[in-house]
């Protein structure tokens, strides 16, 4: 679970260094400032799900690499760190004890309730895994719709909590 801040080439082009030679567009791709870290399935998990820490695990070292589900409506699950993007393992597995690639900053698609306006602050939701509006003055903020929730899959920022 280390974390490194890297310096980002923040270039459109990328220039010859051939006489005559012509520049070459290189994409936005090198400019993601998405952070990405994998941690250990603590029960089933899917794409898009917003997630915790196990805080219900037995040690210490287990709670700090283990995700379950993130639900307002528990206390040992209302710890978020990010969003699953994807399975570490070969075979593609999400079930408990699997390792899984978690978004902990930035943009990725995430399991939102519908109603979300573009640009509205999203909290974890007593529906496990599921994103909502943040209405009230208590809830934590951990990110925010890019664009409006019909509901489902949404492209999202997720930033860390502050508690």
């Amino acid at each position: 679970m280390a974390s490194q801040d890297l310096i980002q080439y923040l270039e459109k082009e990328q220039f010859s260094a051939f006489p005559g030679g012509a520049a070459t567009g290189i994409g936005l791709g090198s400019m993601n400032r998405r952070r990405e870290e994998v941690f250990l399935a603590g029960g089933t998990v899917a794409v898009g799900d917003i997630v915790s820490l196990e805080i219900a695990a037995t040690s210490d070292g287990e709670r700090s690499v283990s995700v379950v589900k993130a639900n307002s409506g528990a206390s040992d699950t209302s710890v978020p760190v990010g969003v699953v993007i994807a399975s570490a393992e070969t075979d593609g597995t999400l079930t408990d004890g699997s390792r899984v690639v978690v978004c902990t900053r930035g943009i990725c698609n995430a399991l939102l309730a519908g109603g979300i306006g573009a640009g509205a602050p999203v909290t974890i939701s007593g529906v496990a895994g599921q994103g909502a509006a943040k209405t009230g003055a208590t809830e934590v903020a951990v990110g925010q719709a890019l664009a409006a929730s019909g509901g489902g899959g949404q492209t999202f920022f997720f930033v860390r909590a502050s508690y």
